[in-house]
């Protein structure tokens, strides 16, 4: 995060939902890679009652092993082969 939420201007297409939020905040992607449904729509996150990864909602928790998972798909060169059986 770059910065807290709330310390942004709030984008007009945010006033028109009407979800609760704790308003923007500006982020830095640091990975910005493909990754295909196929590869993530098995993970099952624990944390979330066992539904796919994918079911999240914004901020959700991701139980250890599903994360690192999500992180090898995400960068397999970063996490390294043998980082994999880890999580």
């Amino acid at each position: 995060m770059l910065s807290r939420p709330g310390f942004e201007p709030t984008p007009t297409w945010l006033s028109n939902l009407h979800w609760a939020h704790a308003g923007a905040l500006r982020v830095e992607w640091l990975n910005r890679t493909e990754t295909h449904f196929r590869k993530v729509g098995p993970l099952i996150n624990e944390y979330n009652g066992g539904k796919a990864v994918l079911v999240g909602e914004d901020g959700q928790e991701i139980e250890e092993g599903c994360g690192g998972e999500l992180l090898w798909l995400l960068d397999p060169e970063a996490m390294g082969e043998g980082e994999r059986g880890r999580f």
